[in-house]
């Protein structure tokens, strides 16, 4: 004959309610696991767009102080700010706002050396308006390329407060400004907010080497136009008396 324990009701309840606060208890653990290593996540993330920065700042102070190496200095941060970030449309359309400003420019002193029949500058900046006219067109084919990425971030913007000390004097850093890749490559490090963005067009996929092909271009025609006004010149002075050289 087999004897079951009895339990009186309020056992059951005890029992119920020791159940209930191991779960809870499970729960709250796993729920501080979780929130340890979302925190440890971040800070390794953080640590990492530091480490970039400091060696960029540190390449920069090295790079003014012949007597210095890398190791001599430290580096600090009290805080590092990201202001701004650019997708691949941002910076496509950055570089097509400078070329139509060159543009702009080449089309007034074309239009200034005609008046004044400098024909050799005007020519000189007509080709070069037709150059800018290609460039803007080959990005809007880049971008046509790469619109399936148009939202992927290219880089981001941090402003930076801190300091870099060195055996000899405290360096201050606050004010630069820092443009960071995804990859974490410095692309800027100044504290002139408008030249920020000078050296991120190489980042666009494709827009280097388009550059390169338009410059080649471009050397071309200026020979080709440099040849044709030395033959000119061998000719009898009335074929080009209305230049000015």
């Amino acid at each position: 004959m087999k004897i079951f324990p009895t339990f009186a009701k309020k056992d059951v309840v005890f029992l119920n309610m020791e159940h209930s606060t191991c779960f809870h208890h499970r729960f709250i653990v796993f729920t501080v696991l979780a929130f340890t290593f979302f925190v440890v996540c971040s800070h390794n993330e953080t640590s990492s767009v530091e480490r970039a920065i400091a060696k960029a700042a540190t390449e920069t102070i090295v790079g003014s102080k012949r007597d210095l190496k890398s190791e001599d200095v430290v580096v600090t941060f009290k805080s590092i700010t990201q202001i701004d970030s650019s997708t691949v449309s941002d910076e496509i359309e950055r570089r097509r706002d400078i070329f139509q400003l060159k543009m702009e420019r080449q089309s007034i002193l074309e239009s200034r050396y005609t008046e004044k029949k400098m024909k050799t500058n005007a020519r000189r900046q007509h080709v070069r308006m037709e150059q800018s006219a290609k460039i803007i067109a080959g990005l809007d084919s880049i971008a046509f390329i790469l619109d399936p990425r148009r939202n992927e971030i290219l880089h981001r913007t941090y402003l930076i407060e801190g300091q870099a000390e060195t055996p000899k004097e405290i360096i201050s850093l606050d004010g630069f400004f820092v443009v960071l890749t995804s990859d974490e490559e410095v692309v800027a490090f100044t504290k002139d907010k408008k030249s920020l963005y000078r050296g991120t067009g190489r980042l666009i996929p494709g827009y280097m080497e388009m550059l390169s092909r338009m410059d080649e271009e471009l050397m071309a025609a200026e020979k080709a136009d440099s040849l044709q006004r030395e033959r000119r010149k061998k000719q009898p002075y009335y074929y080009w008396e209305d230049e000015v050289w």
